[in-house]
């Protein structure tokens, strides 16, 4: 198996989401860190390092797209021997079982904001005995990606003053356009009562997250503007894609 077997396996797992999402028990999170979900790695070992095969490329299964593009940023390129996987899926317990019943858990956070996701992918990196200085490598090229893009929206946003509520994983995105939310939702769709509070903070912007949804209550509510944003790269795993399509979306919206 080769990387796109990885992509396939997160494809695959994705839409294990998709329909799962509705019964996750998530509780909703708040404030600006919310952009961060919590991500589990269930390793078949006793050792919380898991050194790569020799000679052999390394293996793991990864439920989403976000998840399997920290894994390959972190140097893993086949699937099997490390399952990682995000808590807040529906179907995350009966993929770990299917890891093995000694299976190992450790918590790993994904998230776009440079200075989160660099210790984690590093991490991840020892964890799976890749190469700490490739794996560095990747984290600058995101690094300098993510400030570039950054610096450019904010600048072309300068001035244009917004108040944001958005969807807890992609909360961090109003950061990067110079902004802070007032507000967030989910990750499970806003009750009617929430809903009337994040209208009562009177949002002119609501940054949704496309693949999970929640914000079209709080836009039509309020008269918001609502941006739809990506969390989730596509099948080549590239996260600067996403920053240059979250960037370009925003600056379309706001610009």
């Amino acid at each position: 198996m080769n990387l796109k077997t990885l992509r396939l396996a997160a494809a695959v797992a994705a839409a294990g989401l998709a329909a799962a999402a509705c019964g996750s028990s998530a509780a909703s999170t708040s404030g600006t860190s919310a952009a961060a979900a919590t991500t589990t790695v269930a390793a078949a070992a006793s050792s919380t390092t898991v050194p790569a095969p020799a000679a052999a490329a390394v293996k793991v299964v990864a439920s989403t797209s976000w998840v399997a593009a920290f894994a390959k940023m972190a140097g893993a390129t086949d699937v099997a021997y490390v399952v990682l996987l995000a808590g807040f899926e529906g179907f995350a317990q009966r993929l770990k079982d299917a890891s093995g019943s000694k299976a190992k858990v450790e918590a790993v956070a994904t998230d776009y904001d440079p200075a989160k996701l660099g210790p984690e992918v590093l991490r991840l990196a020892a964890l799976l005995g890749t190469d700490k200085a490739a794996a560095q490598k990747n984290v600058d090229a995101y690094t300098a990606a993510f400030a570039k893009a950054s610096a450019d929206v904010k600048a072309k946003l300068a001035g244009k003053t917004q108040t944001v509520v958005a969807q807890a994983f992609v909360a961090g995105w109003a950061m990067f356009a110079g902004y802070t939310p007032v507000g967030t939702y989910g990750p499970m769709p806003p009750t009617p009562t929430e809903v009337a509070n994040l209208v009562k903070m009177k949002p002119t912007v609501v940054f949704e997250n496309v693949h999970m949804g929640g914000g079209a209550d709080v836009a039509s509510a309020s008269g918001a503007k609502k941006i739809d944003l990506v969390n989730f790269p596509g099948d080549d795993l590239d996260l600067t894609k996403v920053i240059t399509t979250d960037a370009d979306r925003i600056l379309a919206a706001l610009g």
